[in-house]
């Protein structure tokens, strides 16, 4: 397996064939990829164009999609979802456990319709050695978010891209996540007592930290 892993500014050049050129490329749900400039894409208002952060040459990238530029991208919690941590907790932040069972081979799938970035609460010094796992264990290439603040769209099809910033995405699969359903008093009652615990969760909190100002 490759277990290459690079930062999202090295990601450039090996998308340049995808995202930047002359000439048009089909990736992830025939996403065509043209080149363009932010004031192009500013300028023609279009639904449907979205800019990505300049590449390392310094040329901008639009992409001139048929849908909103989130339904071409997938969202994947990290523990608990790719990454079994059996009940250990948090760890300081270490990546120890093994692939939740089937998790990399629905990676391998999701790839092939989807462009995909891995979620983690996790600080940026521990991305790398996510990425290594996703990596190792799909063979699927994976980089680590260099945190360009006008990103707000993972487009680049093959490759996975982990972060702890949520981008826009058709979808969020996660072990953890209430969805959202447009009635906030259904909601409320389904977060209100988790797991049958009674006391509300600031309570909770009060009792082990009683001099905090709440």
């Amino acid at each position: 397996m490759n277990t290459e892993t690079k930062t999202a500014g090295d990601r450039d050049e090996a998308a340049a064939a995808v995202l930047t050129g002359s000439h048009e490329k089909r990736g992830a749900r025939g996403v065509a990829a043209t080149a363009g400039t932010a004031q192009q894409a500013e300028e023609d208002n279009r639904p449907g164009w979205v800019t990505l952060p300049p590449a390392r040459s310094g040329a901008s990238r639009v992409l001139h999609l048929p849908d909103l530029p989130s339904t071409y991208t997938m969202a994947v919690d990290f523990d608990g979802v790719l990454h079994r941590t059996d009940h250990r907790g948090w760890m300081g932040g270490e990546v120890y456990g093994d692939p939740v069972p089937g998790s990399m081979e629905a990676l391998q799938e999701l790839i092939q319709d989807y462009c995909i970035f891995v979620l983690t609460a996790r600080g940026r010094r521990f991305h790398q050695a996510v990425a290594e796992f996703v990596t190792l264990h799909s063979g699927i290439r994976t980089v680590v978010d260099d945190y360009r603040p006008d990103q707000e769209y993972w487009l680049v099809p093959g490759t996975i891209l982990v972060t702890n910033r949520k981008f826009g995405s058709a979808g969020l699969i996660d072990d953890k996540a209430v969805e959202f359903r447009g009635n906030w008093a259904k909601t409320h009652a389904r977060v209100r007592h988790p797991e049958g615990v009674g006391a509300s969760r600031l309570a909770v909190l009060r009792q082990h930290f009683p001099k905090t100002p709440w």
